[in-house]
C-alpha cells in the first residue's frame, strides 16, 4: 500500500507542477485547470488509502510528500513553463533566498542535486512505513 500512497503523491506533485507551468507560461487556461483538478482529485484518494494511522506514519508520510515535493516540483514547472530546468522565481520568498545563496550556476548545480537527492530520500522514507 505505501507503494500505491507514493506513485499517488508523485503523480499529484507532478500534475499541480504541470498545472502551474502552464498558468506561468500563459498557455491555454482550461489546460491548467485540468491538471488542477485532477491533481485534487489524486489528493483526495488519499483518504481510501489503508494505513494504519499512527503518529510516525502520519509524520513519514507528511515529511515525505514534502521532500518528494521539494525534489520534484520545480524541475517539473519549469521544463512545463518551458524555461531552465534549474530557473529559480524571483517572486515567492523562498525563491528570492534561493536567489540569494544560489546565485552561480556552480550552485544552482548543487542546489539542483540536492533537492533530487532530496526526492530519493523521499522514497525512501515511505518504504519505511509500517
Amino acid at each position: 500500500m505505501e507503494n500505491l500512497l507514493l506513485i499517488l503523491m508523485i503523480i499529484s506533485i507532478v500534475f499541480n507542477a504541470i498545472g502551474n507551468g502552464m498558468r506561468q507560461r500563459n498557455a491555454n487556461g482550461i489546460i491548467y485547470h485540468i491538471f488542477w483538478g485532477l491533481e485534487i482529485l489524486i489528493f483526495l484518494s488519499f483518504i481510501f488509502i489503508p494505513l494504519q494511522p499512527t503518529i510516525l506514519n502520519i509524520l513519514i508520510v507528511i515529511t515525505s510528500y514534502s521532500l518528494l515535493r521539494f525534489g520534484l516540483f520545480n524541475s517539473i514547472r519549469n521544463i512545463a513553463a518551458k524555461q531552465h530546468i534549474m530557473y529559480i522565481g524571483g517572486t515567492a520568498w523562498q525563491d528570492i533566498k534561493l536567489t540569494t545563496i544560489f546565485n552561480t550556476p556552480t550552485l544552482r548545480g548543487v542546489l539542483f542535486t540536492v533537492r533530487w537527492l532530496l526526492f530519493i530520500i523521499g522514497i525512501v522514507l515511505m518504504q519505511n512505513i509500517l
